[in-house]
């Protein structure tokens, strides 16, 4: 069999894929499609997803790889899982280290199958799922499979209604971490901040799980209830969380106008809407004229590429870039602003904080690039990865690192947005906010 052609698909940034109120990220409309090669696609039907999915690390994978390390890592992935079941275990007659070529290395998986699915009676698919677990889990965080049930969770990524806590967690230093709670929702109101590490969920310690595992350990039935373990770097004690699951309702755009005709609009994620939104609430802070602008992206942890993009462009001049990225092979895709309307000309201040992600990040550089605003705040989370969503043909899924964004001027979004001028958050006082006002007041009397 061979994959000449997979389906067009979606890219997705960040260190983790968008689960609106669990992960963060990058997603994008723009048609892509991943093409494998004949050379290393060929595969009996007992190892069709995982042979597939080897070829697309191969041939995508924003990092480096190689046969020999692809094809140990799969087989351990399913040696563990049988181990797991206590399956006694008869080795393959496989020299993994002679293998240096792709088909050497389809061949070596679609025998491994076969030899332990003869020898333990475990049906093809649950073997091949280890070995793709086995495969992703020597790449980066942003990287896993998604068996079928995890994969119907991506469906949802952008829609604005969900259910869940409000929590939106990535993959950091190889802990999983908060990114920011949704405000509003049960974990801002129990006071779960950015920058907590989650570190036990009902009783599972998530140092035991990868992203896609704790994704669904805390999705579960409305109105039920789940205990959390945080740990806070300036806390010395964890601390304990019961949290009630419920249907969360995100705004994306929220407007306002401050003193001194000062507008104010908070974009809390980037969906499908947020850059009509955006637009509308734009056209509502003229009523009362505006003198200056505040966009305030603090724990905003990303969402749709196109929506950023289309925020950026009512600010961006026609043409301009607003990011790049780059694969593993050099190859750039850039992202210019189309919209020839912009909006007027006024002094503007972007909030941002260590919760601005993925999308975030690529407002706040862009106009920082243009040096269309002053960004206000402290140094943002740094999630600069992109991450194609790929079906697999059995129904499950590969969330796959492809390449890395970049601001107009080249700068890497992982390595965090710097803001201008850095100002750290009090508890109880809006610093931040309050500097940026302090500045737009300033820039109007001159």
């Amino acid at each position: 069999m061979h994959f000449d052609r997979l389906k067009t698909l979606s890219r997705q940034l960040s260190a983790a894929l968008v689960l609106p109120f669990i992960l963060s990220g990058c997603v994008t409309s723009n048609q892509h499609t991943v093409t494998t090669e004949p050379l290393y696609m060929q595969a009996d039907e007992s190892a069709e997803a995982l042979v597939l999915a080897y070829g697309l690390i191969r041939k995508h994978y924003v990092g480096q790889t190689s046969p020999a390390r692809l094809v140990s890592a799969a087989i351990a992935g399913m040696e563990e899982m049988l181990a797991s079941q206590n399956q006694a275990l008869t080795k393959p007659a496989i020299d993994v280290q002679a293998i240096a070529e792709n088909k050497q290395a389809a061949e070596a998986l679609s025998a491994a199958v076969k030899h332990y699915s003869t020898a333990t009676g475990v049906n093809h698919q649950t073997l091949e799922h280890a070995d793709i677990r086995g495969m992703v889990q020597t790449l980066d965080a942003g990287t896993a499979f998604m068996p079928p049930d995890v994969y119907q969770e991506v469906q949802i990524e952008t829609k604005e209604r969900f259910g869940g806590v409000g929590l939106q967690i990535g993959v950091k230093d190889n802990h999983i971490v908060v990114i920011a709670p949704i405000e509003g929702t049960p974990a801002e109101k129990a006071g779960i901040k950015a920058g907590d590490h989650l570190a036990i969920i009902d009783g599972v310690a998530t140092k035991n799980l990868n992203l896609m595992e704790t994704v669904q350990r805390l999705r579960g039935p409305i109105g039920s209830t789940m205990t959390l373990t945080i740990e806070r770097t300036d806390v010395f004690e964890p601390m304990l969380y019961s949290l009630t699951r419920q249907i969360i309702k995100i705004e994306s755009v929220k407007s306002k106008i401050l003193e001194g005709n000062i507008g104010y609009i908070r974009l809390t994620q980037f969906n499908a809407q947020t850059g009509k939104d955006l637009s509308m609430a734009l056209k509502q802070l003229r009523q009362p004229k505006t003198q200056s602008l505040i966009i305030d992206l603090r724990n905003n942890p990303g969402g749709l590429l196109t929506s950023a993009i289309e925020v950026s462009e009512q600010f961006v001049g026609l043409n301009g870039l607003i990011v790049y990225i780059k694969t593993r092979d050099g190859k750039k895709d850039e992202y210019p602003s189309h919209m020839k309307d912009q909006s007027e000309a006024y002094p503007m201040v972007v909030l941002v904080n260590q919760g601005s992600a993925a999308a975030s990040e690529i407002v706040a550089g862009a106009l920082q690039d243009w040096k269309r605003a002053t960004v206000i705040g402290t140094p943002t989370f740094g999630r600069g990865t992109v991450q194609t969503i790929i079906p697999l043909h059995d129904g499950s899924g590969l969330r796959l690192t492809t390449a890395k964004t970049y601001t107009p001027k080249g700068r890497a979004i992982e390595d965090k947005i710097q803001p201008d001028l850095i100002v750290e958050e009090k508890e109880g006082e809006d610093t931040v906010l309050a500097a940026a006002l302090e500045k737009l007041k300033a820039a109007s009397i001159k």
